[in-house]
């Protein structure tokens, strides 16, 4: 196991993205995104504080839950839940938000690298 300190160490593990995948990072949503959003029945949604803590919340519900405004707003419903309400505070104090969202039995698994770790 290597412990890495810098950038430049991480690179001399793991190589840079080839220009096919670094074209994948989009700053709005495509077709293919939106697709695959409206089947989308479960998401984690992370936000993240003034003082930098990370909240992850599960949003869950039929497919089509999470509605694409335009290619940059998504609307995310917010249920009763604990009242703790952390997800949203963080959004209004920082505007820092992150989504994983999660369509099961896409046919798509995930596969182990050949190295070992």
């Amino acid at each position: 196991m290597a412990r890495l300190s810098s950038t430049d160490d991480l690179r001399r593990i793991i190589a840079e993205p080839r220009p096919a995948t670094r074209s994948k990072i989009l700053d709005a949503l495509d077709e293919q995104s939106i697709d695959f959003l409206k089947r989308c029945p479960f998401a984690l949604v992370g936000t993240t504080a003034e003082d930098g803590t990370v909240e992850v919340s599960p949003k869950g519900d039929e497919p089509g839950f999470i509605r694409v405004e335009d290619s940059r707003t998504l609307l995310i419903p917010e249920r009763v839940g604990n009242n703790l309400a952390f997800g949203l505070g963080n959004i209004l104090a920082t505007g820092k938000v992150g989504i994983i969202a999660l369509v099961p039995a896409t046919g798509n698994q995930p596969r182990c690298s050949e190295k070992t770790w």
